[in-house]
């Protein structure tokens, strides 16, 4: 597999939807493991890690499109004509709608975990084989 193809393939796997009620579906992509290593780091404050800083970290990267939104969802009373994505939108959406921004982060943090038990199976298993077998 060349370069273009590899990164092609690390980003579809690293891509999935999260649908919230009848409506709403948010499009989303994992970073890549260097990527939340340094979310993780500058979500530290002293020698404790935010997590709430590092959730918002990842899901305002991590959130790339969405569909479903409406202008009422973030403003009570307001039309329910659809809402574009777009980062400032995204921000709002996340602080208004808490509700929302648990369910993405518990996304998040389930397929990080699941991902990094994949790796860690898939390492244990090449370690296993020797050279040339």
């Amino acid at each position: 597999m060349d370069a273009n193809a590899l990164q092609a393939a690390s980003e579809a796997a690293r891509r999935f939807s999260v649908r919230i009620g009848e409506e709403v579906e948010m499009q989303c992509l994992l970073p890549t493991r260097l990527e939340e290593r340094f979310v993780a780091r500058e979500s530290m404050v002293g020698r404790e890690l935010n997590t709430l800083r590092m959730n918002h970290a990842f899901l305002t990267a991590g959130v790339i499109g969405w569909s479903g939104v409406r202008q009422c969802h973030l403003v009570p009373g307001a039309a329910r004509d659809p809402l574009g994505f777009d980062a400032a939108t995204l921000r709002l959406a996340l602080a208004e709608r808490t509700d929302w921004f648990d369910e993405l982060a518990g996304e998040f943090a389930r397929r990080l975990n699941e991902r990094r038990e994949r790796f860690e199976a898939d390492e244990g298993n090449s370690s296993s084989v020797s050279p040339g077998s």
